[in-house]
Formats: structure tokens, C-alpha cells, sequence
């Protein structure tokens, strides 16, 4: 079984060389997890100033391949558009897509079975995109957009990787960041924010959408109260439980009404300092959550009600600023984007972290940000 790390970042103009982050894991014939290309997780990074993109940036993607030991290598270096902050892969493993903030289109680039990727073809799309959701069974797509005109559009996909637009869903002057959608492919969830945000300001937090048999989106309701600096969130194979991060200081656990999709607060917000990224490890019993000050606190999840409770905390090298995480879908390791380098770490049987390895990455000196995108095949 072969596995890539894929890496994509964005350098500064006159700074050489750079390194980018995606991981990706990438099965070969013969050696499947569920298909040709994966049942795997991806990490994405961007160079940013508190996770926002850097304007007028060129951008790079790069792969890198995860070693028996944890550890990771490069093997591809491309270039990518400006401003780039995000991509995706489609569930099947078989295309990614670009998110700029500079960009009123979505580029699509082919995977090769070896994890290299190429450029295919460009999909319009509306300005300050940030975030795209696939559902399992590669129909629909939705991406979020920043304000002023902050926005979901929903996407047919056709061949070739191809986005058709079929719904715009315009909400002014707000912010939609991150966006997921539920295994059942009934929901997509969605974090909305306003700037400047010094406290919660009304409808910040976390929303819900129907979605409907052609792809359209309905019936957007907030889940719970206001609350300030929405950032990251992952939710569970079975699509019991969503757990969510806001840069402020907070991790909120729920669990989801199995009727409507509908979110539920389990217990009260943990307050652990400043989370910026979050990540099961491969089989759901541990959450793992970045804290920007300088470490990685494990969670023991109570598999019958969703509940957390801190197993310890994983300090990191100081000033390495720790930020989002993505775990390895079938082996025990943990990956972390820190300034200046990737770090890899081992999950121990107790949830705790061991580290394996350092890998520079020197253009990294404001942190960044890493997506992470699970492929909903369960």
C-alpha cells in the first residue's frame, strides 16, 4: 500500500524554494482500502495570517509520501494559482479542486494512481471562495464564499471533474467558512462569522441546510446560540456526532437528531485556549485539538453519548504555533502543520502523541491552515 502526503501552500514571490502541504493517501491495485485511490484523508495548507489567505500570493502544490515509519518525503512540487487557500478531493480520490480568494473560479486538477496531480480544467465560480463539500456519491458539490457577498453556490458534477452551477443561496454581508457534509447526504452544516468579531454578533455560529434530491439547498436553520469565531469541525463515520472548534478557545461536541439532522449540545463548551484545528485519529476514539499556544491536547470520546474528557496534552516546540491536524486512515500517525515544518507524530494506545519526525518547511513563518477532508466512505 502506497500513501502520499500532498502538500499545497502558498510562497511569497521571490522566495525559493517553498513547500506546500496536502496529504493524501493513495492505495495502488492489488492493495485496496475501498477503491482504486483511497478511502483516505487529505491535508491541505495555506500560508496565513490567522487563517486568511494572503492576497496576490503565488501558490504551490506539492506531494509528499508517507513512509512505513510515519515519516514523509516530497515527490512533486506544481505550481497553482494566486491566492490560493484551500483544496479538496473528490470521495473517489480521483480529482482536486483549488479554492482562491482571488479567483471567480474553481481549477480542477487529475490525480494520478501515483498521487501526482495536473491541472484538467477550470470551473466558474463567484469571488473569495474558501471551502468545498463533495457528497459520497460525487452528484453535488457546494462551496462557501466570503462576504460581501457571503454565499453557498451547489453544483451539478459532471465528467471531467466539471461544476455546473443549479443554486446560489446569497447571504450578505456574512462570512461562510467551513462547510460539511453529513454521510446520510441529507445535510450540509456551515459556519458563518462577521468581522471584525470582538463577541458574537447575530447568526455567527453554526447552520444547517436540507439538502434536496436535485442538489439544491433548503431550509437553512442555526443550531443553537450565537457564538464568536466559528472555525473547523469533523463529524463522525456513524453521523452521530459533530464536533467543533472556534478560534477563541472552544471545542462544542453534539450530537445529531438522526430524524432532521437537527444539533445538539452535549454537555457545556470545553475552554482549552486557542483552537485552531482538530482530527480523529482512524478509529474515532480519540479527538485531537490544536491549541495555537504551543500544544496538542487529547480527548477520550465516549462512544455511547459523544462526551469528551481530556486524556493530556502533547506540548510542541516553542513557537511552533501548532495549527489544523489529519490523521492516517488506516495506521496510527497524526500530522501537524507548525511554523517552519510538518511535524508527524505516533497515536500511543492512550491517545497520547509521540513524535517521529520534523519535516522543514521554511516558507511556513505565519502558520497556516490545513484542511481536513474525510471521503465518506463508510
Amino acid at each position: 500500500m502506497k500513501h502520499y502526503f500532498i502538500k499545497q501552500s502558498l510562497k511569497k514571490k521571490l522566495l525559493i524554494p517553498v513547500f506546500a502541504v496536502m496529504l493524501l493517501s493513495v492505495t495502488t491495485c492489488g492493495d485496496m482500502i475501498t477503491d482504486a485511490l483511497d478511502d483516505s484523508n487529505y491535508v491541505y495548507y495555506i500560508q496565513a495570517v490567522n487563517g486568511v489567505p494572503l492576497s496576490g500570493e503565488e501558490s504551490t502544490i506539492d506531494t509528499y509520501r508517507i513512509q512505513d515509519n510515519g515519516d514523509i518525503k516530497i515527490t512533486q512540487s506544481i505550481s497553482a494559482p494566486t491566492s490560493t487557500n484551500n483544496i479538496v478531493v473528490n470521495p473517489s480520490g480521483t480529482k482536486a479542486y483549488l479554492l482562491s480568494t482571488d479567483l471567480n473560479s474553481i481549477p480542477c486538477y487529475d490525480i494520478k494512481p501515483g498521487g501526482e496531480v495536473k491541472f484538467s480544467i477550470f470551473n466558474e465560480s463567484y469571488t473569495q471562495n474558501w471551502d468545498l463539500s463533495i457528497d459520497k456519491n460525487e452528484r453535488f458539490a457546494y462551496s462557501s464564499h466570503f462576504q460581501p457577498l457571503g454565499r453557498i453556490i451547489a453544483y451539478s458534477i459532471g465528467s471531467k471533474g466539471a461544476l455546473t452551477s443549479i443554486q446560489s443561496t446569497i447571504l450578505g454581508a456574512v462570512n461562510i467558512r467551513d462547510l460539511l457534509i453529513h454521510p446520510s447526504g441529507k445535510y450540509l452544516y456551515c459556519s458563518r462569522f462577521i468581522l471584525p468579531t470582538p463577541a458574537a454578533q447575530a447568526g455567527e455560529g453554526l447552520w444547517k441546510y436540507t439538502i434536496n434530491s436535485d442538489g439544491t439547498l433548503s431550509g437553512g436553520v442555526q443550531q443553537g446560540a450565537d457564538f464568536d469565531s466559528p472555525w473547523d469541525m469533523v463529524i463522525s463515520r456513524s453521523g452521530e456526532y459533530l464536533y467543533h472548534i472556534e478560534s477563541n478557545g472552544f471545542i462544542r461536541a453534539y450530537s445529531i437528531n438522526a430524524i432532521d439532522g437537527s444539533l445538539i449540545l452535549i454537555g457545556a463548551p470545553i475552554n482549552c485556549g486557542a483552537t485552531l484545528g482538530l482530527a480523529f485519529d482512524r478509529n474515532e476514539n480519540f479527538l485531537f485539538v490544536s491549541i495555537y499556544t504551543g500544544s496538542i491536547i487529547s480527548y477520550r470520546i465516549n462512544k455511547t453519548d459523544g462526551s469528551l474528557t481530556a486524556v493530556g496534552s502533547t506540548p510542541t516546540d516553542a513557537g511552533s504555533c501548532p495549527r489544523t491536524l489529519v490523521s492516517h486512515p488506516t495506521r496510527d500517525f497524526l500530522y501537524s502543520q507548525q511554523v517552519g515544518k510538518i511535524v508527524s507524530y505516533r497515536i500511543m494506545n492512550d491517545g497520547m502523541l509521540e513524535k517521529i519526525s520534523d519535516t522543514p518547511n521554511n516558507q511556513v513563518t505565519t502558520g497556516g491552515r490545513i484542511i481536513i477532508n474525510r471521503n465518506y466512505k463508510y
